[in-house]
């Protein structure tokens, strides 16, 4: 995408539609670089909120093909913070990084709703520390609940077109300025 000051003149991406049967509603304020995903599931508050993370960009193209680096040959990183609530109760929290191979639960914590002070908490050990079997019952956890791999490409195309359009508005703010 070529935008320039003077003229912003851009083709953007057209509207990305969830893919059928999404189950959550999808909150996207204009100026925020984040996306939230909410449900309720059986008396639970599901949220995901979705940051696109350019700065470590993954390149898709083996590094030993000696393939040229250009816009195509890599895709941002997303992340996501994965919250479940239970009605009066405790918040478990999910830290996770999408690729386009899996979702990769990279830490967890229980937080308590009520604690003022969680800054020195014990958080429990590193998320790949845990025993397979029981990171396998997490990551169906968050499956039960919607959080699964195959949110990946939608995501991956809603947060580049959420991208696009933030920059625009950002052009137009910024030649606004200059205007003046």
């Amino acid at each position: 995408m070529k935008c320039t000051l003077r003229s912003i003149n851009c083709s953007l991406r057209s509207q990305i539609d969830p893919p059928e049967d999404f189950p959550f509603e999808i909150i996207d304020n204009p100026g925020d670089q984040s996306i939230v995903l909410k449900r309720e599931l059986a008396g639970e508050t599901i949220k995901a909120t979705v940051y696109t993370n350019f700065d470590t960009e993954e390149d898709l193209n083996n590094e030993d093909s000696g393939a040229e680096n250009d816009d195509d040959s890599f895709k941002p990183a997303l992340q996501m913070v994965v919250t479940v609530e239970k009605p009066g109760g405790s918040i478990l929290e999910f830290e996770c990084n999408f690729n386009d191979d899996e979702l990769a639960i990279e830490n967890m914590r229980l937080l308590n709703r009520d604690a003022k002070f969680t800054e020195n908490a014990y958080e429990g050990p590193q998320f790949s520390d845990l025993d397979e079997s029981l990171q396998k019952s997490f990551h169906r956890y968050l499956e039960v609940r919607g959080i699964k791999h195959s949110l990946h490409d939608w995501l991956h195309e809603y947060m580049m077109s959420k991208d696009e359009k933030e920059y625009v508005v950002w052009l137009k703010n910024m030649r606004e300025f200059i205007e003046k």
